[in-house]
């Protein structure tokens, strides 16, 4: 199995925003309360976990 430590970010912010780079105008975003200020980890996918993009 493949070690994907380098695509992860903990975050513990009130607000957790996460947002896609590559959307026009950045419009792509998830947004989590988090009033608990949990451990979140937010994954990097795309040119990280799934290096490359396809061609349709």
């Amino acid at each position: 199995m493949r070690d994907f430590q380098d695509c992860v970010t903990v975050r513990s912010d009130l607000n957790v925003v996460v947002s896609d780079p590559s959307s026009r105008n950045n419009r792509s975003k998830f947004r989590l309360h988090n009033p608990k200020r949990a451990s979140v980890k937010v994954v990097q996918i795309d040119d990280c976990v799934i290096k490359g993009r396809c061609k349709m």
